[in-house]
């Protein structure tokens, strides 16, 4: 029997208080969401959203829904910390995040905007932020998030021994 639940988004910071009240407030929903979920066997994953006012865009949040919510997994976008422009260590966050990531997105930029370019052409040490998934989180899914240019995504996998076979679509 289908159950109607209530829909949630992490919404922007508003400024009407300090961040660490808004994020505190945020989290209380995120508690809820996910226990609610978790009823009806469904694993709920928060992404690193690349947008600068948002609390998902920012690592020692990300790290506190880790640490405060332990049924909550990760869903790890490769250019959306990269383009939220902190500076702040996509690898360091996988590594933290390890064991909970589920769901990982594949695409690169150049820090200027969320491009979802291909994924050896921007700013993203790709190669080493794939190692690190592979190694740290065996168990998540990926998507290629290039639509303009999946097949030379796949090819830049292939030719970087990301993914091997006979039949390779893309050629």
């Amino acid at each position: 029997r289908a159950q109607e639940a209530e829909p949630f988004l992490l919404e922007d910071f508003t400024g009407r208080t300090d961040e660490e009240t808004e994020f505190r407030e945020i989290l209380g929903h995120m508690r809820t969401f996910v226990a609610e979920a978790g009823k009806f066997g469904i694993t709920v994953t928060v992404e690193d959203y690349g947008g600068t006012m948002n609390c998902c865009s920012h690592v020692k949040y990300l790290k506190r829904f880790l640490d405060e919510i332990p049924e909550i997994r990760l869903a790890l976008d490769s250019g959306n910390l990269h383009f939220a422009g902190r500076g702040e260590d996509i690898l360091e966050l996988m590594a933290y995040a390890k064991g909970r990531i589920a769901h990982v997105h594949l695409h690169n930029n150049d820090g200027s905007f969320d491009a979802h370019a291909p994924l050896g052409e921007g700013g993203i040490p790709m190669k080493a932020f794939l190692q690190s998934a592979l190694a740290l989180c065996p168990a998540a899914t990926f998507a290629l998030e290039v639509p303009e240019n999946t097949a030379r995504g796949a090819r830049w996998l292939a030719e970087n021994g990301f993914i091997t076979g006979e039949r390779k679509a893309w050629q």
